[in-house]
C-alpha cells in the first residue's frame, strides 16, 4: 500500500507513505519511481501526510504513536526527518485530555492530535490542524519554528451555531456539507470560495484516518487551486472551478 505522495520542491523526488517494509512508514524515490528507500522505519510507529521543507532538505510527517492498548488513533504528533534519512525531532505535540505537558512551549488542554502539516514559504512557521481523540475542536494552528509559540488561526468546531436544530457559521447554514473557505492572514478576513466540497472517504480508514477532507494545493502563483471533486481534479480559479482532464495508465 503506498499513498499519500508528495513531489520534492526541485521536482527530483516524491515522498511517500508505504508499508512494503512492514508499516506504514515514510520512503522516499525518484521522480520516476526507481530507488526508493526508507526514511523512517518503525515497527511501532506509522506515519501520514508528508511536506517537504521548501528547501527541500526536510520532510515533515504526521506521526501516530501506539498506545498500551495498541491502537494508533490517541495521539498524533508532528516529526520532523532529514530528506536523506536518520534521526529525526519533534516539532509539536499538544497537551493530551489526561494532562500530559506538551514538547513544546505551546499548551492546549485536551488537544491531542496535531495533523495535516504546512511549511510556510519562509520556513519560518508550520501551519497544521489540530483536534481532540474524540475529533471535536477541530481547526488551524501555527508553529513558530524559532520560538516554538502555537497560536490558533481559526476558531474551533465548538464555536459554530445552531438555531432551530440548523448548523451555521457566520450566517451560512450547513446541513450535511463542508464548504471551502478563503482566510486573508493580515484581515483575518474569510469568504467562501467552494461550497460544497467533497470529503475524502480514506477517512475512516484505520491507517488514513488523518484527513477530513481530499487534498488541494496551490498553484505556484497563489491564483487558483488545484483539488478534487466528485472523483475528478478541478482547478478552482476566482470565478469558477474548472474540470481537468487527464489520463493515467495503471499496473
Amino acid at each position: 500500500m503506498n499513498y499519500h505522495p508528495r513531489i520534492s520542491p526541485d521536482g527530483r523526488e516524491i515522498a511517500f507513505v508505504s508499508d512494503r517494509g512492514g508499516q506504514d512508514n515514510l520512503w522516499v524515490m525518484a521522480a520516476d519511481g526507481s530507488s526508493p528507500r526508507p526514511i523512517f522505519a518503525d515497527m511501532a510507529a506509522r506515519v501520514a501526510e508528508p511536506a517537504w521543507s521548501p528547501d527541500g532538505k526536510q520532510i515533515l510527517v504526521t506521526r501516530r504513536e501506539k498506545s498500551p492498548t495498541g491502537f494508533y488513533r490517541t495521539h498524533d504528533v508532528l516529526w520532523m526527518f532529514p530528506r536523506t534519512g536518520g534521526k529525526g525531532f519533534e516539532v509539536v505535540r499538544l497537551g493530551s485530555s489526561g494532562g500530559a505537558a506538551p514538547a513544546r512551549s505551546g499548551v492546549w488542554s485536551g488537544l491531542d492530535r496535531a495533523q495535516w502539516p504546512a511549511f510556510t514559504p519562509d520556513r519560518r512557521h508550520v501551519y497544521f490542524h489540530s483536534s481532540t481523540f474524540a475529533g471535536v475542536d477541530r481547526r488551524l494552528r501555527r508553529i513558530d519554528l524559532e520560538t516554538g509559540r502555537i497560536d490558533s488561526v481559526t476558531e474551533g468546531k465548538d464555536r459554530y451555531l445552531s438555531c432551530c436544530g440548523r448548523p451555521a457559521y457566520r450566517g451560512k447554514e450547513y446541513v450535511g456539507r463542508t464548504a471551502l473557505w478563503l482566510r486573508d492572514l493580515e484581515t483575518g478576513s474569510e469568504r467562501v470560495i467552494m461550497d460544497p466540497i467533497s470529503n475524502t472517504l480514506a477517512e475512516h480508514h484505520p491507517s488514513w484516518h488523518v484527513r477530513v477532507l481530499p487534498g488541494y494545493s496551490w498553484a505556484s502563483d497563489s491564483q487558483s487551486i488545484v483539488l478534487s471533486q466528485g472523483g475528478q481534479i478541478r482547478r478552482l480559479g476566482s470565478t469558477e472551478a474548472r474540470l481537468r482532464p487527464f489520463h493515467s495508465r495503471l499496473r
